[in-house]
């Protein structure tokens, strides 16, 4: 029985000659996966509510499931991305055969209008024939609603399509328990009524996270490692011998000038940044979530973020990053896929990684190997609840709690294996600072008509500031050494790019004027006398 934590109710994998529909959850272990028929969903009586009457087109109460975690609910979804092992590009359909129970159950997304958005061809109400269409593999979670307690059965299969080619798997049953638990197991289909028990081992038959480096294609089983070897080639860390060279703006390697003889010196300069930044949140262990980013301006944000994890033993763990997105255009080497910004533990010390799901098994890179291209497919006009990050009617660009095609689906894990074993699983993210032309904010989708949930941080849009970078005499962009840097941190001031160094409070970020062009003088006077020191 499966009562709460994260579970891909509807899982589809794909060997290339065959397809199978399974449950993937991530309650007894991490990516188990069993047989429809041996799991039983309980959906409990803390999950009666009657918000959802006042929802257009369901308009009734019932026991809900809400679309963002709630962590002592089920938080059922479906998952189709390890079709990507066997096809490159593939369009999934589960199609539910059959529905039974006491009572009617709908399915659907919210959506920044506040407007329920339908996910299966039968409308919000879900019903027999209704089909889940996705045009690529995705990891999708919705609300779902049963209206009346009891046992609840859904007859389902899974169906993938490639170059026209089809291929369907067997029909499976799935079988929900909604309301109080009834006790006579036989009300379940079949013969399998001894069900599972949360935090049992798994079965024989089930794989869980000692089998990481294993994969069952029968079972339809994705088991993820940090194996950049498994990269396709032309994507970024596809050598895992070498990393992959920072760029700057220019297209230059940063470092290289026109003229190689030219001293990189370090030159003040004023960027817009996305003013005060603030905001915490804490994700919880072996789970991952997708909140929505929003950004009310075209151009560059730096993203500098904190995460906090505590060993098994009490010790504090930190590690300190920075997300890059390229905002409007076509920039970035991250333009569309599945990608979750997680923590890994290495050699005893917590580093930020993002697992990228465009190959499978899937790699996890660091932060500064990806910038995440977030075009005009991505621009919408803002809905009305948003004010902090823009006006109603303004153009936002977002990447969403759902995926959407041409945008990166950037979201949260903390799934990696090395956090399991050495931490407790949670982990923390706080905002240090943003460098970018306008607000952002990043931020859960609300239940059940409601725009905005759990707000996790943001930064206002309306600051300024002054950081050095790298210019040759001739204006060539140029790579700052590490001595120069430090002299720079020393002195008081910020590198481009490093704002994370200066935590949250604006004021105390940034030089006046005056002391920054004192400051500049003498970096330039030490520079010009590299070696001063040697020859005294």
């Amino acid at each position: 029985m499966l009562d709460r934590g994260h579970v891909d109710a509807f899982s589809v994998s794909f060997d290339g000659s065959n397809v199978f529909l399974s449950v993937n959850e991530d309650v007894t272990g991490r990516h188990v996966q069993r047989e429809p028929s041996d799991v039983l969903f309980h959906v409990k009586p803390s999950a009666l509510t009657d918000v959802t009457k006042r929802i257009e087109g369901i308009e009734t109460e019932g026991f809900a499931l809400p679309q963002s975690q709630r962590d002592d609910l089920l938080w059922p979804g479906w998952n189709s991305m390890p079709v990507t092992q066997a096809a490159d590009t593939a369009q999934v359909e589960i199609q539910i055969d059959e529905v039974s129970g006491p009572g009617s159950v709908f399915l659907w997304q919210d959506s920044l209008s506040g407007e329920p958005q339908p996910v299966a061809s039968s409308g919000l109400r879900l019903g027999a024939g209704a089909v889940i269409s996705q045009e690529e593999p995705a990891h999708v979670h919705a609300n779902w609603l049963f209206t009346d307690e009891g046992i609840y059965q859904m007859v389902a299969r899974a169906r993938v399509i490639v170059d026209e080619r089809t291929w369907e798997s067997d029909p499976k049953t799935f079988t929900w328990a909604v309301g109080a638990l009834v006790a006579n197991e036989n009300d379940r289909r079949g013969d399998e009524s001894d069900s599972k028990s949360m935090g049992e081992a798994p079965s024989a038959g089930s794989h869980n996270a000692s089998d990481l480096e294993q994969n069952d294609p029968v079972q339809g089983a994705t088991f993820e490692h940090a194996d950049a070897s498994a990269t396709k080639p032309g994507e970024a860390g596809a050598n895992p011998t070498e990393a992959p060279k920072e760029q700057t703006t220019t297209g230059q390697t940063l470092g290289s000038s026109a003229n190689p003889q030219e001293q990189c010196i370090p030159t003040e300069i004023t960027v817009p940044a996305a003013g005060r930044a603030s905001g915490s949140h804490t994700i919880s262990a072996n789970t991952h979530v997708h909140p929505n980013w929003v950004f009310a301006a075209p151009g560059t944000y730096r993203v500098s973020l904190t995460q906090t994890a505590v060993t098994k033993t009490g010790k504090q763990l930190n590690a300190t990053d920075t997300l890059t997105f390229h905002v409007g255009g076509n920039g970035g080497n991250a333009t569309s896929g599945h990608f979750d910004v997680g923590a890994a533990v290495e050699s005893g010390n917590l580093v930020m990684r993002v697992k990228d799901d465009r190959s499978q098994p899937p790699v996890w890179r660091k932060p500064s190997e990806l910038v995440f291209g977030v075009s005009d497919a991505a621009k919408i006009s803002a809905p009305e609840g948003i004010d902090f990050v823009a006006k109603p009617g303004e153009p936002v660009w977002i990447i969403g709690a759902t995926q959407m095609k041409g945008v990166p689906w950037v979201g949260a894990n903390t799934q990696h294996p090395s956090l399991a074993k050495h931490t407790t699983g949670t982990v923390t993210w706080t905002v240090n600072a943003v460098e970018g032309p306008g607000a952002m904010a990043v931020f859960e989708s609300g239940s059940f008509g409601q725009v905005v949930g759990s707000r996790w941080f943001s930064a206002s849009g309306d600051g300024a500031a002054k950081v050095f970078v790298g210019k040759t005499a001739s204006g060539e962009d140029c790579e700052l050494s590490a001595e120069q840097i430090a002299e720079i941190e020393r002195a008081g001031g910020v590198v481009a790019g490093s704002l994370a160094r200066t935590g949250t409070d604006d004021v105390l970020l940034w030089l006046g004027a005056a002391a920054s062009l004192l400051m500049a003088g003498m970096l330039l006077l030490n520079v010009a006398r590299p070696n001063s020191r040697q020859d005294s």
